[in-house]
């Protein structure tokens, strides 16, 4: 539905300005010729119906080999509830939840396996001493998640870490928010006066929305702790 849509667009929205942000990144980490590869879901094909298994053409494989950098939009493991279902009746554990620690062990090591695979099809080139950075985007919180023979886990990184364009969008509404509350402040307008309606104007946003950043306090508690924060 429209919900729906709206969602999709704005994840679209914040992965396009998130990849430029990688690269430029990926710039200072290593210099200024290095490059990013971007794999999203689209580029994959998968082996099992309604299984994200990545694979990739020969024909486009080599593409890849001199990247120094890959980011690869999409989970790469199967649906979280479908592996779920299959973890409860392969091992005899019909109470077992997503939270529950085995099942995210047992994830989290099919995740890795298929992370190996994807990766080996890539062909990308290693010389002696290179490191190849990987990005998953995701929102599957993969910390602690250690790929087999290697060394290094997965660590997680918020989006806006990167660049705030790319942050949720009730993160991006808040900040805007914040933003005019402190733009009215500058401006001289007494605090009393930094309404929800003036802020909401100045920020785009809807007095509803506006309001609702305040979540248990009061507006004007809300403004107080924007402009002399603890």
């Amino acid at each position: 539905g429209p919900m729906g849509a709206s969602r999709g667009a704005d994840k679209q929205r914040r992965l396009e300005t998130l990849l430029p942000a990688l690269q430029e990144w990926v710039i200072d980490r290593f210099d200024p010729t290095a490059h990013l590869g971007v794999l999203e879901k689209s580029h994959f094909r998968s082996r099992e119906a309604g299984h994200g298994v990545w694979f990739v053409d020969n024909q486009g494989s080599n593409a890849y080999q001199h990247d120094r950098a890959l980011a690869m939009v999409g989970c790469p493991a199967p649906n979280l509830t479908a592996s779920l279902a299959q973890f409860q009746v392969t091992h005899n554990d019909p109470h077992a939840s997503l939270q529950s620690t085995a099942f995210r062990n047992w994830y989290g090591q099919r995740m890795g396996e298929q992370l190996i695979q994807g990766i080996h099809r890539l062909r990308p080139v290693r010389r002696h001493g290179e490191t190849l950075l990987l990005f998953l985007i995701t929102s599957i919180d993969l910390s602690g998640l250690r790929l087999k023979g290697g060394a290094s886990t997965f660590k997680q990184i918020a989006s806006s870490y990167f660049t705030p364009a790319a942050a949720p969008k009730a993160e991006r509404t808040r900040q805007s928010l914040i933003n005019a509350i402190k733009a009215l402040h500058l401006e001289g307008i007494p605090l009393e006066s930094i309404t929800t309606r003036r802020v909401a104007e100045l920020a785009g946003v809807g007095r509803n929305t506006a309001h609702r950043q305040a979540t248990e306090q009061d507006w004007g508690t809300f403004v107080e702790s924007v402009i002399f924060p603890f």
